[in-house]
């Protein structure tokens, strides 16, 4: 059997973020996916137009069909949308006793800079989500909105994911796009290990989805088995490799 990589996120009508990209990215990897959609955007890699939030009634149906009968080996949790949707996901998750590997993509704005999440969804998000997170993988602009800090470097990230860290959550890997840096610089913190820094040559254009792309590849890794700190740098790698073959201009 293939182990079951449960996907939660937005859905994205052109395939290039979100729900979609989610699950190409899962059963690429021979992982098998099952979607729970949170919320429908009007969005594609140039435009955003607006959202609406699936209710947490709906979400939680959807969660009972895709998990019932097949328990998933890793949970991949993109955008949320409301303070219900992130209630509901952490019962569920706390529901799992900790079985699934969770990787938490806190998604606060879409490509286009249209925010995705009210302060009241942001609180949730922060105070119960992340202590159950086995790992967050907020970009610069995302660990700056969750933490309050100002970052301008790598020292700064490390700084910021070591703050995220107090809140709980098991790893945090702090990707450095958003910074005008060459080469780019991610970083993998986690409690009472060596920092991970992870270089790779600043590329022109970008994709749109990427942050989808890693966390949902990282979240396949894990329920193939892999530790993490190989399916972070799996997920780090197919995203520059993507921004390679496909960049957006």
């Amino acid at each position: 059997m293939k182990p079951v990589v449960l996907v939660v996120a937005g859905f994205d009508p052109s395939g290039g973020a979100g729900i979609l990209r989610d699950v190409r990215a899962v059963e690429s990897l021979g992982a098998r996916a099952r979607a729970v959609v949170t919320a429908i955007t009007a969005q594609d890699e140039y435009r955003f137009s607006g959202f609406h939030t699936v209710d947490a009634a709906s979400v939680n149906a959807q969660v009972r069909v895709a998990a019932g009968s097949a328990p998933p080996a890793a949970v991949k949790i993109g955008m949320l949308g409301s303070r219900d949707n992130c209630e509901a996901m952490a019962t569920f998750l706390e529901g799992q006793g900790g079985s699934a590997a969770v990787v938490l993509d806190p998604v606060l704005r879409a490509s286009t800079g249209a925010e995705l999440i009210d302060d009241s969804a942001l609180d949730a998000l922060r105070d119960v989500l992340l202590p159950l997170a086995t790992l967050v993988t907020p970009n610069v602009p995302e660990a700056e909105v969750l933490t309050g800090a100002t970052i301008r470097g790598p020292g700064d990230m490390i700084a910021a994911a070591r703050d995220l860290l107090e809140s709980g959550v098991g790893a945090v890997l702090l990707k450095g796009g958003h910074m005008d840096t060459d080469p780019v610089v991610d970083v993998l913190v986690r409690r009472g290990e060596k920092t991970l820094r992870m270089e790779h040559p600043r590329q022109h254009g970008g994709i749109h989805g990427s942050g989808c792309l890693l966390s949902s590849t990282v979240a396949a890794h894990l329920a193939l088995g892999q530790g993490l700190e190989d399916a972070v740098r799996q997920g780090v790698n197919v995203v520059v490799e993507e921004i390679r073959r496909n960049p957006l201009r």
